[in-house]
């Protein structure tokens, strides 16, 4: 049996469906210097978002676990100010949208019958139903939201979860000084 699809792969497997087979006989690839970088500032990220939502919406049921606080030992001032950056365009989005009943920090979403499965980095549903589905990007090389494959699938999955709710997608990354959402 398949894997299920993942959605930060859907531009591979959208352009080459094959791919997603072949990719499953492969061996596991190693991980590099700058994918643990990626992932160390994700963590960091998590956590800056998490601790800004607590504060300003302390209401809001978490619907993920709470993300682990990072080693700030490991942390670079880049990681540090782009956390902060990403937690603050989140919160500027969510703004005037009368508060926020669910959110997911690193949260698990499927959808199209469990054959695609991933995890949003984040996801809100607002008391004025609209859904948002925030990505953070830690690389210098721009990544827009207009037609984001990755974007579009967990702006579906988020849609699925609570239905009757419009959907906004965004990414941000505060390397390429670029945080764009789109309805």
């Amino acid at each position: 049996m398949s894997k299920p699809l993942s959605p930060s792969a859907a531009a591979r497997w959208l352009a080459c469906p094959g791919s997603h087979y072949i990719a499953q006989q492969l061996p596991a690839i190693p991980s590099s210097p700058a994918a643990e970088e990626g992932t160390l500032a994700h963590a960091f990220a998590a956590w800056a978002l998490y601790q800004a939502l607590l504060l300003t919406y302390p209401d809001a049921e978490l619907i993920s676990p709470i993300p682990p606080e990072p080693e700030e030992a490991l942390a670079t001032e880049d990681m540090l100010s782009g956390a902060q950056t990403y937690a603050d365009a989140v919160l500027s989005e969510l703004a005037g949208h009368g508060g926020i009943d669910a959110y997911g920090i690193e949260c698990e979403v499927s959808g199209y019958g469990g054959m695609v499965k991933g995890r949003a980095d984040f996801i809100a549903w607002a008391k004025d139903r609209t859904a948002f589905v925030a990505d953070y990007k830690f690389g210098g090389e721009p990544v827009h939201a207009q037609n984001n494959p990755q974007l579009t699938i967990y702006g579906y999955c988020a849609a699925f979860m609570r239905v009757n709710h419009a959907v906004r997608v965004g990414i941000i990354q505060p390397r390429a000084e670029t945080a764009d959402f789109l309805p």
